[in-house]
């Protein structure tokens, strides 16, 4: 997990785009907020409760995050890439019921999609893979527990674990669904987003930074 936009900074290289920080804040009167900004933007918490009418601002911690939204926060000791870090949070919580990996950049995925997604083990599937749009990429992976299965991010994922959860011996459904599929990586990946017709917060923003 990376804490700080200095860490993200130094992880991802050159990758263009805009690039944001989550803020987790609580309130003087207990009321709790989620805060997403550009990271570039200074965020100055005196002024920000001043702009939103709130009472003053504090961050919080760990265990009150894992109270409300049920994240509880884990700082890797040394960056060992996105399977390692994904088998980390795994290991951290051995008594869940399954696990549900997903990127950070599919912005269009819907309740519908998860609703889809978890009736598919309802049905007798044990893992369920969404490729990327290009099929080379994993936009989602569930896997109930037991379930376990080699990961291979970074490595044509789609197909490699397709090929892992067919030797694992368990029942696997393939999940394809453009809000699934479609990763923001590129200026091509936000027109083709926006293609799509949709219009809400994501695609004002995205519109706003084409050039």
């Amino acid at each position: 997990m990376i804490f700080t936009v200095a860490e993200a900074v130094q992880l991802r290289g050159r990758l263009p785009g805009g690039h944001c920080e989550s803020l987790f804040l609580k309130d003087k009167k207990g009321g709790l907020w989620l805060v997403v900004a550009l990271e570039e933007c200074p965020v100055d918490l005196k002024w920000l409760a001043d702009r939103l009418a709130a009472p003053r601002f504090s961050f919080g911690n760990a265990e009150l995050l894992y109270q409300v939204l049920g994240v509880r926060p884990v700082r890797e000791a040394s960056e060992k890439g996105v399977n390692a870090a994904v088998e980390r949070g795994m290991r951290e919580t051995p008594d869940s019921e399954g696990w549900l990996i997903l990127p950070a950049d599919i912005p269009f995925l819907t309740n519908r999609d998860l609703s889809k997604v978890l009736s598919s083990c309802e049905s007798g599937a044990a893992i369920v893979i969404s490729p990327s749009r290009e099929f080379n990429g994993t936009n989602l992976l569930l896997l109930e527990r037991g379930a376990r299965l080699k990961l291979s991010y970074d490595m044509n994922s789609f197909s490699s674990h397709l090929a892992a959860a067919a030797r694992s011996g368990f029942s696997v459904s393939v999940y394809c669904s453009w809000t699934v599929t479609l990763d923001i990586d590129s200026v091509e990946d936000v027109r083709l987003a926006l293609s799509k017709g949709v219009r809400n917060a994501t695609t004002t923003f995205l519109k706003s930074k084409l050039p």
